[in-house]
């Protein structure tokens, strides 16, 4: 399996459970953490890391998820069918309580991110202002400014930017593809964010250009334990 299918996985569940933004956001940058800090994660599960953290961010973003309820969600969503023994589900249970405790040892535990949602927020009300005389559906803008987020979350260099840099290049990719560009400031960027670079904003916009060209399909595989 490939972290692009584990990943896929994680948004989905994450979807169903109807968690934050927050907590889909830091799930997956816990995930690229561990398999880039971690010397022995290829011998892991990908879906059980994935699992883990969606269940450690749940706790760091007060998200309130049921560890049940993650374990169920995953299963049905991987197998296309529910758990059929109470020896499974306390199974997978044990394998994610054992596998928390390593992932938080790889993070130092420390699960605080910096969360671009906030910006996003934050920098599309500038922009609104700023395109008050356009007739646009914001609720259509800010959908695909998070679905950026998410495509851009399943890329490992997501964890080596700043949350307001992500922000800021994702708003610059929704104004580029519809074409509203010419409607804001000429220098709105350095107005929202003094320290962005344009190598920065390039880069990240790459990125995401580089999941939407490569997405896989969802594998399964979920066992709930080391390969």
């Amino acid at each position: 399996m490939t972290s692009n299918e584990a990943l896929s996985v994680l948004f989905e569940c994450a979807n169903k459970l109807e968690t934050k933004s927050e907590t889909w956001f830091s799930a997956a940058i816990y995930y690229h953490t561990f398999f880039k800090e971690c010397c022995c994660s290829a011998v892991f599960d990908k879906y059980l890391v994935a699992a883990t953290c969606l269940y450690l961010s749940s706790k760091a973003e007060e998200d309130h998820l049921k560890l049940r309820d993650i374990i169920n969600i995953f299963y049905e969503t991987i197998h296309k069918k529910t758990l059929q023994t109470l020896d499974d589900y306390f199974n997978l249970r044990e394998s994610i309580v054992n596998c928390e405790l390593f992932v938080s040892r790889v993070l130092h535990f420390k699960f605080n991110c910096e969360q671009p949602i906030k910006y996003l927020n934050s920098y599309w009300r500038s922009v609104k202002h700023w395109l008050s005389k356009e007739k646009i559906d914001f609720a259509s803008l800010t959908t695909t400014s998070k679905s950026f987020l998410r495509d851009f979350c399943r890329h490992p260099n997501c964890i080596t930017y700043k949350g307001k840099h992500i922000a800021l290049s994702i708003i610059d990719m929704c104004l580029d593809v519809s074409n509203l560009k010419t409607s804001v400031p000429s220098e709105w960027k350095h107005e929202l964010c003094e320290d962005f670079s344009r190598e920065t904003v390039t880069a990240i916009i790459a990125d995401i250009t580089w999941v939407n060209e490569n997405k896989l399909s969802t594998n399964n595989s979920f066992k709930g334990k080391s390969q």
